[in-house]
């Protein structure tokens, strides 16, 4: 086998390449950095517009409690159940061919869909929010969404709270064979009250919600 020669063009050329390849190694890096860089500034203004907001609702949570004589304003949640009761709602409810047939004996069997409309007892309850009705709903609806999620639902003895685009969806859950229904929050809606001045919501839920004494209008700690 021959061996190989490079001639005078033929370095030229790889010194060339590998200077381009170097250049480009260069710029790229440099592109790393600047990218690492706007990472780290994003992630530091989101952290403090994260603290900010933080911030804010704790301010907003203090001064609604004092303006309503909660107390102690700091700790209160500033959520209020000001009532909760039976509701009577038509909803779809998933059924078995035999159950259909069983309560629709002359409809043709071709027809069968696997749900129902029922008229069934839930549970309607009216929550006052912390936040003031002069906020728009843009402003207050994601904030209350979160609150639901994580502090207001437990409070209330809420295992389930229906996903934000199937609001109005009923459904039942039962998270264990035999452990019976849990009691879930399916709908609700949000309403700001003028007279009241403050942001409510309307809460439907599966079963019978729990009032603390943190969400009780009439308790005020000394």
């Amino acid at each position: 086998m021959g061996e190989f020669y490079y001639g005078d063009g033929d370095i030229e050329a790889l010194k060339a390449e590998n200077a381009a390849l170097r250049s480009a190694l260069e710029k790229a890096e440099e592109r790393c950095r600047l990218l690492r860089d706007g990472f780290r500034e994003a992630r530091d203004k989101l952290d403090a517009a994260r603290d900010l907001n933080e911030g804010l609702k704790r301010i907003c949570r203090e001064r609604a409690n004092a303006a309503r004589g909660l107390s102690p304003k700091k700790e209160r949640s500033g959520y209020l159940v000001l009532s909760t009761g039976q509701w009577d709602e038509v909803v779809s409810v998933p059924v078995t061919f035999e159950e259909w047939r069983r309560k629709y004996p002359d409809r043709n069997p071709d027809r069968f869909i696997p749900e129902d409309r029922q008229k069934i007892m839930v549970w309607k309850s009216i929550v006052q929010t912390p936040y003031q009705a002069v906020l728009s709903y843009d402003s207050v609806k994601d904030e209350i969404y979160y609150d639901i999620l994580w502090e207001l639902a437990d409070q209330m003895g809420i295992k389930g709270v229906q996903e934000w685009e199937k609001n109005g969806t009923y459904y039942t859950w039962e998270p264990f064979p035999d452990s019976g229904p849990v009691c879930v929050l399916y709908k609700w809606h949000m309403r700001a009250n003028l007279r009241a001045g403050y942001w409510e919501l309307e809460l439907y839920t599966s079963h019978p919600v729990t009032v603390p004494e943190d969400l009780c209008p009439g308790w005020i700690s000394s």
